[in-house]
């Protein structure tokens, strides 16, 4: 029962990947920033990690730490603020459940253009019943549902009503 649960997984995670290539192999893909500072310092992940790999499935190009390595690297506080002001979305912004929390944790967000057309978009919307994000318990064997969300949040015409976001939510 296991094998054909995560069989499902995996061919509908392949079907809309599929889906999202042919949508985008014309048409520009959104730039993704990812993260907020933290004790400031602003982590990006590397160019090729689990998450970059699913921005990059939903037809999004995210900025990432520069090099090869394979761990996650502090960029300065002012390249990422450079990154952020030339997005086109930015998602997984830390425990911030709205656009008044991302901007009391740095002012200069407010005057960036995602912030201000509101295409701020954060991986918390379900919550474990302890309080952690359920995007980090469950997430880990539903990358077909965390692929439908960024798709949706991507390329919405792709996904048309087919998809209700399910770890995501946009900050207001």
């Amino acid at each position: 029962e296991g094998i054909a649960k995560f069989k499902r997984i995996e061919q509908d995670y392949n079907s809309l990947l599929g889906r999202v290539a042919q949508h985008t192999a014309n048409r520009p893909r959104p730039r993704v920033m990812i993260n907020t500072p933290y004790r400031d310092s602003w982590v990006l992940p590397p160019q090729h990690s689990y998450i970059t790999t699913l921005v990059s499935d939903a037809g999004g190009d995210c900025y990432t730490s520069p090099g090869n390595g394979t761990a996650s690297q502090p960029i300065d506080i002012e390249q990422a603020l450079i990154y952020t002001e030339s997005a086109d979305l930015w998602i997984n912004v830390g425990g911030c459940n709205s656009l008044r929390e991302l901007t009391d944790q740095n002012p200069r967000f407010a005057a960036t253009a995602v912030v201000t057309k509101g295409l701020v978009y954060n991986n918390n919307a379900r919550r474990t019943p302890q309080g952690g994000s359920d995007f980090w318990e469950s997430g880990v064997v539903r990358p077909d549902l965390i692929l439908k969300d960024l798709t949706t949040i991507f390329h919405p015409d792709v996904m048309g009503e087919e998809h209700t976001l399910y770890y995501y939510k946009q900050l207001k």
